[in-house]
């Protein structure tokens, strides 16, 4: 969306992935595990450290930098979220 203030872009994986779970009567709470960390994988870790759930996240070991970069992010927006890679 372009307008006077600037281009602002809309997303939305995070509620399709809370619909998603709604519907599947699976509540976000607990423990989460996320596979990988590329991708719509980053508003998934979000949305789990908003909703007060721990995360592990599983990623081969060349991806280890890059879920590095991930949980500094979302300590960021949920610095009490337990993260374990």
């Amino acid at each position: 969306e372009i307008t006077p203030a600037g281009n602002f872009g809309h997303n939305t994986d995070a509620e399709g992935f809370l619909c998603a779970l709604r519907a599947g009567g699976a509540p976000l709470k607990g423990r989460v595990v996320l596979l990988g960390c590329g991708g719509v994988g980053r508003t998934f870790a979000c949305e789990a450290a908003l909703a007060g759930c721990s995360i592990v996240n599983a990623v081969r070991a060349e991806d280890v930098p890059a879920a590095e970069s991930l949980r500094a992010f979302v300590l960021g927006l949920s610095p009490d979220t337990v993260y374990d890679i």
